[in-house]
Parts: structure tokens; C-alpha cells; sequence
């Protein structure tokens, strides 16, 4: 057992690498990705579409296998200047995705008073709440209050994600969220809208969510 745990050591020691951007943040590969991705190229990407002004808050990132991600099933979060990502995404587009969505958890911090001051935000977010709260009342028993709240509510994620399906919900809320991630809650909301400004055509967003694609606008002109 000491020999297995001395090679896993000397091996994870081999197999970490480092680069740092935005002259600052520092990003650490602590078990290895898929052979198809190409890191260097996604930081590069990333360094070439998000001001660096937006990112002063974030320290560091941490590629690889971690219990808080495998315990709540997710492939990335934002904690206090860090972000874990899972080193298990299948291809450069999703992990890419990834980095944004938590770069936008960062900035929806530093800039909550641009983003959700003037409620604008918040009102677009519960409209839709609202119209998948009618969507769903048919077939489901529903709590209105839990569809009202623009906050993170377990059971509510809960709901979407395991009775009703990303899937199945996919199909009914086309048009109205631009994933089924983002009705779970209004930071989501942002986090996810942000997101997919970089991974799809803005259009898209614009049409499915013009307050939200401002609000991201506002965000990546502000000073």
C-alpha cells in the first residue's frame, strides 16, 4: 500500500501542469483530459473574447477529478475566487462552455449591482418562470411559490431535473429558456445566458431572452 500510494503521488506530481492567464489566473491540470482536447487552444480562445478587467476576482482553476463536483453530479463551480472544473468533458466545446458559465459566476458577483439593481433581469426570469409553471400545471402537481422564487431551491431543481428531465423539458420550454438549465434559478439564469453569447450565435439569446443578451452587453461594455 505505501509503494501504491508513492507511485499514485509521483504520478499525479508528472502529470499536473500549469499555465496562467489573463496575467493572473492561475490554471491547474491535476488529472489529465481527454487526448482530443487541446487546453491551450481553449485558454488562448478565451483570453482572445473576455475582457480581463471582468476577471480580477478569480484566482485560480483546477482541472480534474473532484468529490464536490462528483457528489452533486455537476461538471463545474465557483467558490470564492476558485473554480473546479471536471477534467471528464468529452469535447473542447464543453469545456469551453464551462469556463464561461463560471467566469459568469465570478462577474455576476462583481458586477450584481449592474446586472440585477434595476430588476429588469429578475422580472424577465420570473415572466418565464410563470409561463412554465402554466406549461407544466396539467401534468405535474406544482408549488406556484417554489416557481416564484428567483433563488436556488433544491427541491425545485430537484423537480426539473429528475420528475420532468432536461430532456423532456427541453422539448417543452423550446423558445422560452435557452437551455433547461437556466429556469433553475435567475443566477443560473445569467450564468447560462452568458455562456451561450460565446458558444452560439448572440442572436440566438437576443430572441429568446433580449433582456438578459442587454444585461450581458451592458456587462462586457461596462468600465
Amino acid at each position: 500500500m505505501k509503494q501504491y500510494i508513492t507511485e499514485s503521488a509521483n504520478l499525479a506530481k508528472q502529470n499536473r501542469k500549469e499555465y496562467q492567464i489573463f496575467g493572473h489566473i492561475t490554471v491547474t491540470v491535476t488529472d489529465p483530459l481527454p487526448q482530443n482536447i487541446n487546453l491551450e487552444k481553449i485558454l488562448k480562445e478565451l483570453e482572445g473574447k473576455l475582457p480581463k478587467r471582468l476577471l480580477n476576482d478569480v484566482d485560480s482553476v483546477y482541472i480534474g477529478k473532484y468529490e464536490p463536483l462528483a457528489s452533486r453530479q455537476i461538471d463545474s463551480m465557483y467558490v470564492n475566487g476558485s473554480i473546479l472544473i471536471s477534467n471528464s468533458h468529452s469535447s473542447e466545446k464543453e469545456l469551453f462552455g464551462s469556463f464561461i458559465h463560471e467566469f459568469a459566476h465570478a462577474i455576476e458577483e462583481s458586477e450584481r449591482d449592474l446586472i440585477y439593481s434595476d430588476g429588469i433581469l429578475s422580472r424577465e426570469f420570473l415572466a418565464k418562470r410563470n409561463m412554465l409553471f402554466n406549461l407544466l400545471k396539467d401534468d405535474y402537481r406544482l408549488d406556484k411559490k417554489s416557481f416564484m422564487d428567483i433563488n436556488f431551491n433544491q427541491q425545485f431543481d430537484n423537480f426539473v431535473y429528475k420528475t420532468v428531465g432536461y430532456d423532456n423539458l427541453g422539448t417543452i420550454t423550446n423558445g422560452l429558456f435557452i437551455s433547461p438549465y437556466a429556469c433553475t434559478s435567475l443566477r443560473e439564469y445569467f450564468a447560462n445566458g452568458f455562456e451561450h453569447f460565446f458558444l452560439s450565435e448572440p442572436t440566438e439569446l437576443k430572441q429568446k431572452s433580449p433582456a438578459l443578451f442587454k444585461k450581458v452587453k451592458e456587462v462586457l461594455k461596462s468600465n
